[in-house]
């Protein structure tokens, strides 16, 4: 079984550039004077409404795993216990799930200057259209 839990290595670095820009294509094609973006993100009926869904899709394994992390921070859960706790995982399991989700920068780590590093970090999200 393969340990790795981001397939974004599955595709050539020109396949991944040229996929960008056909989504921004296709977001400046359908964008018009009278949309302010809001419609086409942000409403049910608008067409990148499930595209962040989409996205994780293409990049992630075991998607109901990384929904309910997702959902526990973005409930306020901030520490990788609270975080665990709340998903219901062993701290080191969700520790790696955590560091994929940093590196497709969904979510960042931020640590307090009076601790050592490792100590005291939180988590929070950095794409709100998640």
């Amino acid at each position: 079984m393969n340990d790795c839990l981001i397939k974004t290595s599955c595709l050539t670095r020109q396949e991944y550039e040229n996929t960008w820009v056909r989504k921004t294509t296709n977001v400046l094609s359908l964008w018009s004077a009278d949309c302010n973006g809001i419609d086409l993100f942000l409403t049910p009926s608008g067409h990148f409404f499930e595209e962040p869904a989409n996205l994780i899709k293409q990049e992630l394994r075991e998607l109901s795993t990384y929904n309910v992390i997702i959902e526990a921070i973005a409930s306020g859960a901030s520490r990788l216990n609270e975080i665990s706790t709340k998903c219901k995982l062993e701290s080191n399991k969700c520790a790696k799930y955590l560091s994929s989700l940093i590196t497709l920068g969904l979510i960042s780590k931020e640590y307090s200057y009076s601790e050592k590093a490792g100590k005291r970090s939180i988590y929070k999200l950095e794409d709100f259209l998640l």
